[in-house]
């Protein structure tokens, strides 16, 4: 009986030891690995829309690769990029039409789940210097569109100082995620820094008067949000502009009620419930300090709560 053990233990002992030979011996050959590995490289840089299933082939068929780590990075750039296309993950991120958002809603945060999942598996110190710079931005991004704001704040950190292809992007978002923390001091140096750019015409005003109002600046807040009201608006005309205009006008309204201009805060309360409208997407948000207004009377947050507060100015005004 302890003969026979033996003997199969040594049987098996020698399958597994045959099993492991092709690999040791170049049965499979390092280079086909690495010829397989590069043209995959190739694709990934011209985003080959197919690439994604034959990455994991990759990985099935040479799982000891010296290159899991390259692979797995490209497996979450191509999730990320994917996720995105489908659409915004974090409606508030910056304010859009409701129709432009919600679609597949399910399958794309399937999508950044698995591109945070293939970050979680890559070694960021074995990748290749280039992608040393892309692996933290991509990462920051999902974390950002996780709402895991922290740890996108650690990443974009690295980023935004030095002169690197993302400096200005990380700077972007790592303050908006200040922002969406109510870390309203460090996120108004970082869009100021951007003010000038191109690139945020489209958002940054907007932040840049919100995080005033929300510190209670409000002779800045409202010197701002009337010059990108103003004859020549800075705002876009398309993408949701409509949401940005529309709370504007609200802390506008809200500016005029505390200096007791009742008939300027009546306009622009009008205007923002028109805006709401407009945009079909009332106000959820809490980025905003509310109108300090007497005990009883309702708080403009919404479009209808906006018109009971134009009849209570109206009240003050006969």
């Amino acid at each position: 009986m302890f003969q026979f053990e033996r003997k199969r233990l040594w049987i098996m002992g020698v399958v597994c030891f045959l099993s492991v030979i092709p690999m040791v011996c170049g049965a499979v050959p390092k280079m086909a690995m690495e010829t397989a590995y590069w043209q995959l490289e190739a694709r990934f840089e011209a985003r080959d829309q197919s690439l994604q299933s034959d990455l994991e082939s990759y990985l099935e068929k040479f799982p000891y690769t010296t290159y899991k780590d390259e692979v797995c990075f490209m497996q979450g750039v191509l999730y990320t990029e994917a996720a995105d296309k489908q659409g915004q993950a974090d409606p508030d991120r910056f304010p859009t039409n409701s129709r432009q958002v919600g679609i597949n809603r399910d399958k794309q945060g399937q999508a950044w789940q698995r591109a945070a999942t293939a970050f979680e598996q890559t070694d960021y110190k074995a990748l290749s210097r280039p992608h040393q710079t892309d692996y933290p931005f991509y990462r920051g991004y999902v974390n950002l569109m996780l709402h895991d704001y922290e740890r996108a704040i650690a990443d974009f950190e690295v980023l935004r100082r030095y002169p690197n292809p993302y400096t200005q992007k990380a700077a972007y978002y790592w303050g908006y995620c200040q922002y969406k923390l109510q870390r309203y001091d460090k996120a108004l140096p970082a869009f100021l820094s951007l003010e000038r750019v191109s690139e945020y015409q489209a958002t940054v005003p907007y932040f840049i008067v919100q995080s005033y109002y929300a510190q209670g600046d409000f002779t800045e807040a409202q010197a701002r949000a009337e010059e990108i009201l103003g004859p020549s608006p800075t705002l876009p005309t398309e993408g949701g502009s409509e949401s940005m205009q529309g709370e504007l006008h609200r802390m506008l309204g809200e500016i005029y009620y505390r200096k007791g201009d009742y008939k300027q805060a009546v306009s622009h309360l009008r205007a923002y419930v028109e805006a709401a409208k407009a945009s079909a997407q009332p106000r959820t948000d809490k980025t905003h300090q509310e109108v300090s207004v007497p005990a009883g009377r309702p708080r403009p947050q919404c479009p209808s709560c906006a018109m009971i507060s134009i009849c209570w100015v109206w009240r003050n005004i006969r």
